[in-house]
């Protein structure tokens, strides 16, 4: 029961923050600077303990599973769910007279998009993992949520990867 409930408290995650990106995208698709800003910022937020989460703990579980060569490309695919969402935030940053390029946004979005529907492709292998692991992952997962870090406060000042930027297009 335990780790059913670990595996479906992952997957409502995902769900959460496909809903989120979602809600960007479409602010961004009226226009709507606020809202996107908003949702943005609710993404930043949500993503952090998902991301932390996931290199801090579930990858150590899964590298048995999936081998280091695959588990390295999970790390590389949130170097640039990081720089993406950096960039993002940039493009809302300019001045409340400028209008963002929201263009660019839509751009950025819906590569994160992609990133989430691959990382839901590994939800059945956690559900392959012991129940003792998935009690310690659950466990691990509710830690880091207490610490409530946004994704890019914990990329700048806890996660130790070189840094991507995401250029101007």
């Amino acid at each position: 029961m335990e780790k059913n409930n670990f595996l479906v408290e992952f997957q409502d995650d995902h769900d959460w923050i496909r809903k989120i990106l979602n809600q960007v995208l479409a602010a961004c698709f009226l226009k709507d600077r606020n809202q996107a800003e908003e949702r943005l910022n609710k993404l930043n937020a949500v993503c952090g303990p998902h991301y932390q989460f996931e290199e801090e703990a579930l990858f150590a579980e899964l590298l048995p599973i999936f081998g280091s060569e695959y588990i390295d490309k999970l790390f590389t695919d949130h170097d640039f769910v990081i720089a993406r969402t950096q960039r993002l935030i940039e493009l809302f940053s300019v001045k409340r007279s400028e209008e963002p390029d929201f263009e660019t946004a839509v751009r950025l979005l819906q590569s994160l998009q992609l990133q989430l529907v691959e990382c839901e492709s590994i939800c059945p292998k956690i559900g392959s993992l012991s129940t003792k692991k998935t009690i310690r992952l659950k466990k691990a997962l509710t830690e880091i949520r207490m610490k409530g870090l946004s994704l890019t406060d914990w990329a700048e000042n806890i996660r130790n990867r070189e840094k991507l930027k995401i250029h101007k297009s």
